[in-house]
């Protein structure tokens, strides 16, 4: 169950994973509009700050070790963050891509 208080507090870890073949093997992206309804793909595409609230999507506290792609077809990684929930404490460390 979440529970905003803990919000802060968690940590998520990835480790030890080998890829090939892929088009970007590290992507964080907080601007959301997969099965959106046509109405609201330009509030969710929207890029002003807009108050933060309990649905409201954030990256904070990922330790990712271990990574290796080979054969990358675009690029290392993607990061999009919102303005109002800016990622925090990302850390990417012994990985080759």
């Amino acid at each position: 169950m979440y529970n905003p208080a803990d919000r802060d507090s968690q940590m998520y870890k990835f480790r030890s994973a080998v890829m090939e073949n892929v088009i970007c093997p590290v992507v964080f992206n907080l601007y959301y509009k997969c099965g959106a309804e046509e109405n609201d793909i330009e509030f969710l595409n929207d890029k002003n700050i807009h108050p933060v609230e309990s649905s409201t999507p954030y990256i904070r506290n990922f330790n990712i070790s271990g990574i290796s792609s080979f054969k990358t077809k675009s690029s290392c990684g993607v990061f999009f963050g919102l303005p109002e929930s800016p990622m925090e404490n990302l850390v990417i460390s012994d990985s080759m891509i």
